[in-house]
């Protein structure tokens, strides 16, 4: 199948497939469609059906003028979006990520709201933070490599939902209410944006060891070697952006954040488990 895409790169998982490439002026539309009608005849050949209602079409970009080509399969227009969910991440054309922090914290409200109406002859805190964590805290912690957000409007708004079970949850148990710094430590639970920043430095951990085989992501992070003795410790070099998308990229941003605030942890010599902790011990002492 890979054989038909000449001028695109293509994704494929299970029965979906992605082809994209970057857009520039007419002909790069045209070769994509080029491409796109050499797929439809090796279908056609292979009697392979194809979805046309679910095949869809986005322009990622922030320019306001954009470059509208229709896209046809078989003559059939491919439907164009503005937001698109790609293994379960809800991505919009500007890749703010915006939607997708509106729709997890959405879904984490309602499970909330499940779990403490039905856990009410529950006595034990165990059990409640149990649930939670099972339940609620998936929805919001997903894939949060890729989408971790940027701007604190949103990280507050995630952290929202944490900071009003506990505060339930403590209702319920003593009668009272607590500050969310001290629930934290009461219930021994650290916040949702340092739980984000582990994920992150798991996944570096993971990238720089070869633990992920995925060869393309580890070449993609430049370690940093001076030519000559600076006073800069940094272990990797991360490039400098000129706007806020370049920033949360998420390669960008895990080696930013790795040589800002994780520096003393040791990324080759450590066991998981041991990079796992000391990490933890850094963003607790920050809280």
């Amino acid at each position: 199948m890979g054989r038909c895409f000449h001028n695109c790169r293509f994704l494929m998982f299970a029965d979906d497939l992605k082809i994209f490439r970057t857009v520039t002026c007419q002909e790069d539309c045209e070769l994509i469609q080029q491409d796109l009608d050499r797929f439809y005849a090796y279908c056609l050949n292979n009697k392979l059906h194809l979805a046309h209602e679910k095949c869809m079409q986005i322009s990622f970009t922030r320019n306001k003028n954009k470059i509208i080509f229709q896209y046809n399969i078989g003559g059939k227009l491919i439907n164009r979006v503005t937001s698109i969910r790609d293994l379960g991440i809800l991505l919009d054309d500007k890749l703010i990520l915006d939607q997708h922090v509106e729709n997890i914290t959405c879904r984490a409200y309602k499970m909330m709201g499940f779990v403490l109406r039905s856990a009410k002859p529950f006595k034990n805190a165990s059990t409640y933070l149990l649930l939670y964590k099972t339940l609620v805290r998936p929805c919001l912690e997903y894939a949060s490599v890729i989408w971790n957000p940027l701007y604190a409007v949103y990280i507050k708004q995630i952290e929202m939902i944490q900071k009003k079970f506990l505060r339930a949850l403590h209702y319920r148990m003593a009668g009272c209410r607590m500050s969310y710094v001290n629930l934290l430590e009461l219930y021994n639970i650290p916040t949702l944006e340092n739980r984000r920043i582990l994920s992150d430095a798991i996944s570096l951990y993971c990238i720089c060891r070869g633990e992920y085989n995925c060869p393309d992501l580890l070449s993609s992070i430049k370690f940093r070697v001076p030519s000559i003795r600076t006073r800069s410790q940094s272990l990797f070099s991360v490039p400098s952006c000129a706007s806020n998308a370049g920033i949360r990229a998420p390669l960008r941003r895990i080696c930013d954040t790795y040589n800002k605030r994780l520096l003393s942890v040791d990324l080759f010599c450590n066991s998981r488990n041991q990079f796992k902790t000391n990490v933890l011990n850094i963003l607790s002492s920050s809280e």
